[in-house]
């Protein structure tokens, strides 16, 4: 298994487990503006990354994303800025669940 398979397969299963945690904020109607917003952030990253890297020939995306983000590419920033959310709202989610017990 070649590491750029591996790195999309942890990705993607990132990806599954926020949108599970984000299902269940929502069963538990907690912070749900917040986790509506990162749903869509959630499903929006995919979408501009996949757009975007299908004009760079070769490397990596995250190569790719590290090169348009230093020259100050609008859809890096996004992506850059979606991540660091995503990181938030894990923190908030994690405080909240470990809050319950």
């Amino acid at each position: 298994m070649s590491v750029g398979v591996l790195a999309n397969s942890v990705f993607y299963l990132v990806m599954v487990i926020t949108f599970i945690a984000i299902v269940y904020s929502f069963f538990r109607k907690e912070h749900i503006r917040i986790s509506i917003i990162n749903l869509i952030v959630l499903f929006s990253i995919p979408l501009v990354t996949f757009r975007n890297t299908l004009k760079e020939p070769a490397g990596t995306e995250l190569n790719h994303l590290i090169n348009s983000l230093a020259q100050g590419s609008l859809w890096a920033i996004y992506v850059t800025m979606a991540y660091i959310f995503m990181l938030i709202w894990w923190y908030i989610f994690l405080k909240r669940l470990r809050k319950a017990k």
